[in-house]
């Protein structure tokens, strides 16, 4: 099955006026937005400076480039594909920001793109390799805004200001999640300007957002992809209008966009979600919606001073420390107080029950799509 860097390579000769922008570019600069570009491409403060995108590759390097990634093989394989692809490599690119502050547990990273046809693609970077990146969208459930969508919103206007003409936004993973709060949140005259906003499996909000009216004005514009076991873009609320892409890897795995399906000149999408990804949605979604603002914060906080105090502080730490996790993991509930303890029994026992329930209604649905009585004699 074909993926995005075959895509890059059968585009290499197709301006943007021959074929229009799509998803399939879309997790093209979704995936370039993971790369590190250092000081090459002028910064956010110098935002009416631009290089070309083939520049940047060249003066930072593609080792430099891929440093930090989470699949260096696979990222360093993408950008040569560019460098050979003039739909791609001559993009003007600025406003680079990677922004990781422990204090506030934040990490916010932004680059933008210009197409030859005026359009600007804002695109927002999705969860690093870094844990605080991962603590910051634990936090979304219960706090709103995290510092990043801030973040999202400001660097959004600054770009409005600096350039004409439509505007896209997209990201991947937290990245679409930014994508779409910054939309919801921008100025009137920056939301007039734009014309589609590209969440690529991003996680969703908690449940008042999506009442929002901003909301509301938007939602024509999204266009939300999810692989078909999708796990991220199922966590909190989110829009059922989306669009479900073909998959090569399993499981966790298809959040990498390098498993997701290209076919003729675009995603390849599917007819609906796996039943294991609408299972583990409603699930932990139950659970959530099971627990007050100050429960999911007392939790998340428990989790993550587990993992500060195995002094790990990136995911591959995580791949070589997980044992120490584990011990550290073990004592901490061993030694706590007793209203600690008492509270994660509490938080263990309705993730138990939620995931009975839910595991439940599951298997009746499926009985009685084979046996249609079953349904009508259980009401009657």
């Amino acid at each position: 099955m074909k993926n995005m860097i075959d895509y890059i390579e059968e585009t290499k000769d197709l301006a943007w006026d021959v074929k229009p922008f799509c998803a399939a570019d879309s997790i093209v600069l979704s995936q370039l937005s993971y790369q590190d570009y250092g000081d090459v491409v002028p910064p956010l403060s110098k935002v009416r400076s631009t290089i070309r995108l083939m520049e940047a590759i060249q003066l930072r390097g593609i080792r430099q480039l891929i440093t930090g990634t989470l699949l260096p093989p696979k990222n360093e394989k993408m950008l040569f594909a560019v460098l050979k692809n003039a739909r791609f490599r001559d993009l003007i690119v600025r406003a680079y920001v990677n922004d990781i502050d422990l204090e506030t547990q934040k990490q916010f990273s932004a680059i933008t793109f210009t197409l030859p046809t005026g359009t600007t693609y804002v695109c927002f970077r999705g969860t690093d390799a870094t844990l605080i990146g991962w603590k910051e969208d634990f936090n979304m459930t219960f706090m709103s805004p995290v510092p990043a969508q801030v973040s999202a919103v400001a660097y959004l206007e600054i770009i409005a200001k600096a350039t004409s003409g439509p505007i896209f936004i997209g990201g991947h993973s937290k990245g679409g999640n930014l994508s779409v709060y910054a939309a919801m949140h921008c100025s009137p005259e920056t939301g007039k300007r734009i014309r589609a906003v590209y969440n690529h499996d991003g996680p969703g909000f908690k449940e008042e957002v999506l009442s929002e009216p901003s909301f509301a004005a938007i939602a024509g514009m999204l266009q939300t992809t999810l692989p078909k076991a999708s796990i991220v873009g199922m966590l909190l609320q989110h829009d059922n209008r989306y669009r479900v892409v073909e998959c090569s890897g399993i499981g966790i795995l298809q959040h990498n966009l390098f498993t997701w399906v290209v076919e003729d000149g675009d995603l390849r999408y599917a007819n609906q979600l796996s039943p294991q990804a609408i299972l583990f949605g409603e699930t932990l979604n139950a659970f959530l919606s099971g627990l007050d603002a100050e429960k999911r914060e007392r939790f998340v906080e428990w989790l993550f001073a587990l993992v500060s105090a195995a002094n790990l502080h990136t995911l591959k730490d995580m791949r070589w420390g997980w044992r120490k996790a584990a011990r550290e993991a073990a004592n901490a509930v061993k030694d706590t107080d007793p209203e600690t303890r008492r509270f994660l029994l509490e938080i263990f026992n309705i993730l138990a029950e939620n995931v009975k329930e839910t595991l439940a209604r599951d298997f009746h649905q499926k009985l009685a799509s084979f046996i249609p009585s079953a349904s009508k004699s259980k009401s009657s």
